[in-house]
């Protein structure tokens, strides 16, 4: 764990010398609208389960390659990055709504609805939907909005960076190096580029610690008492928070996904939709 830990801050530390701490200043942008029409495909249910929970995977109508929920709503990105939404629970009188402009990827929390697109500029509006997109200065890769107040980024060189999300001042940045980031109400979790797992309150107030037992490429915070992951073959994992190195693998193939108190919802690599409800 200490050779792990001492190489992510290692190599960080080296670039916080070759780069400034600020955010990077972009132009505000206008977001084209286009629309998009999804198609419904059939659920394939092809990993027998060890899952303890009372449901297991069902389809959601659609496609999309990236997805997240909140308490009321989830949001998601196709393949040509259109930005769709639609009310949670799910009801089949509220279908997907085509919101406009272009995102790449998209997070959110019970309040706003965070992304950023292809050219790495950061936009957040309502988790409802009222109102239009806000373009914030800085340039991330990949946008984390947290159940706590705190908005967390990684760059395209891996660089983290955090922002006040009442305030929305200016980005703080962060020691180490993480490809993805996800916060929930209590605690941020990471994963670097040789796949291992970190993790430290999700308000700064404390350093990274190394999460042991498993290799991910994507994590998931937003479940109430549990963190989720993904590993390098879309096999899906959880842990008891804090998450002390201690796996259980779940049923189901996914590339993405995305956790609240309630339910977790994720896409496949055919971009297929699909919701697990954790009650």
């Amino acid at each position: 764990m200490r050779s792990v830990f001492a190489v992510f801050l290692g190599v960080s530390m080296m670039f916080a010398l070759w780069t400034p701490l600020q955010g990077f200043p972009l132009d505000l942008e206008e977001i084209p609208m286009e629309n998009t029409t999804l198609v419904e495909m059939v659920i394939d249910e092809t990993e027998s389960s060890n899952l303890t929970y009372s449901h297991l995977w069902e389809q959601i109508p659609g496609k999309l390659k990236h997805v997240c929920i909140s308490k009321n709503f989830i949001w998601g990105v196709n393949v040509h990055d259109d930005i769709y939404m639609r009310p949670y629970p799910i009801s089949t009188s509220s279908p997907w709504k085509c919101m406009g402009g272009k995102l790449r990827q998209v997070d959110c929390n019970n309040y706003e609805v965070w992304g950023v697109n292809s050219g790495d500029a950061i936009y957040y509006r309502r988790i409802d939907g009222n109102g239009g997109w806000i373009h914030v200065g800085g340039a991330l890769r990949h946008v984390s909005a947290s159940g706590n107040g705190w908005i967390w980024g990684t760059n395209k060189v891996d660089q983290i960076w955090r922002l006040m999300q009442q305030s929305k001042a200016a980005w703080i940045h962060v020691a180490g190096l993480l490809r993805q980031v996800d916060g929930g109400d209590r605690y941020l979790y990471g994963v670097n580029g040789g796949q291992d797992v970190f993790t430290r309150p999700v308000d700064g107030s404390s350093g990274w610690r190394h999460v042991p037992g498993k290799k991910l490429k994507y994590i998931t915070a937003g479940g109430l008492n549990e963190v989720f992951g993904i590993d390098s073959n879309n096999h899906l994992w959880r842990s008891q928070k804090p998450a002390l190195g201690k796996w259980e693998k779940l049923s189901g193939i996914l590339k993405q996904f995305d956790a609240s108190a309630d339910a977790i919802v994720g896409v496949d690599v055919e971009d297929n939709i699909f919701i697990h409800y954790l009650t």
